[in-house]
């Protein structure tokens, strides 16, 4: 992450005060962004938003307040820039956040949209900001290329699809993690989905598998898992409902928790639901 812009800082003192209030502002600066760097999905959150709508010179942005300890007031947005460029709540920021947003996608310079994305990141204290920092990330393809293959998975059983989600797992996770996430797909496709899968290789695809296969890879994201039941028979009032996927059900190990939007708690297969998008990807609530 390269900086761009930082919060004010101090006005007129020693020397030797300066440059030691200058090392506490510049460890706090750092213990801020690595703060923000820690919350679970907020970087894959704020990358694809930002990939997403990466041909509006978007300012991506985080904010949340100082008593906000986990994370999970944190708030992400987009603004592209037909807005941004007009927008006087940015053109008077602190960090004069306008002035470094033009310059930076002029044509003569070094951004690249396709590989970089702007953020600024913000705290905020009885609604004033106590932190405020504009900086340039680096797309991670991995991330990128993980939703595209989820996207995939759900709209269709081909083999083509479940193979490449085989390789992104391999090249995701670490050596250990990945086989094992692996041989638990096989495992679970010749176990409960009826699957025939020779050692090693990649099982035949089928709705649940791929359902199951697609939820594997949003957990590794760590984003929210947006779901639809469907062909449900004993509780066939419930087709057609939509919730958030909470993970494997651990009182019965074919089944998958689903928190319904209604707050109602339901336990269903994977081949009993769909994976949808409504709206931008979200990391998971904690």
């Amino acid at each position: 992450m390269r900086d761009l812009a930082c919060g004010p800082q101090g006005g007129t003192r020693s020397v030797r005060s300066a440059r030691r209030a200058n090392k506490d502002y510049n460890q706090m600066t750092r213990d801020t962004l690595d703060w923000f760097a820690k919350v679970p999905g907020l970087r894959h959150e704020l990358e694809l938003l930002a990939w997403k709508h990466r041909s509006e010179a978007p300012y991506m942005h985080a904010e949340t307040v100082l008593s906000d300890t986990d994370g999970s007031g944190i708030r992400v947005g987009m603004v592209p820039r037909r807005i941004w460029a007009e927008d006087p709540g940015i053109n008077k920021g602190p960090s004069s956040f306008c002035a470094q947003l033009q310059r930076m996608f002029s044509d003569d310079s070094s951004f690249c949209a396709e590989e970089q994305y702007v953020c600024g990141l913000n705290i905020l204290n009885e609604g004033k900001s106590e932190f405020s920092k504009l900086a340039v990330s680096s797309f991670d393809h991995t991330t990128i290329r993980g939703a595209e293959i989820v996207e995939a998975l759900t709209a269709g059983t081909g083999a083509e699809e479940l193979a490449d989600a085989f390789a992104w797992i391999e090249s995701a996770f670490p050596a250990h993690a990945a086989q094992h996430k692996l041989q638990t797909i096989r495992t679970r496709a010749t176990s409960l989905h009826g699957s025939t899968t020779l050692a090693g290789s990649v099982p035949v695809p089928t709705h649940a598998i791929n359902n199951e296969v697609a939820c594997m890879i949003l957990n590794g994201l760590y984003l929210e898992i947006d779901i639809c039941l469907t062909g449900l028979r004993g509780a066939a009032h419930l087709n057609g409902r939509e919730g958030i996927m909470r993970g494997p059900d651990p009182a019965n190990g074919e089944r998958w928790k689903v928190r319904l939007d209604d707050g109602t708690c339901v336990s269903a297969k994977a081949a009993n639901f769909v994976l949808i998008r409504r709206g931008e990807y979200t990391r998971k609530s904690p």
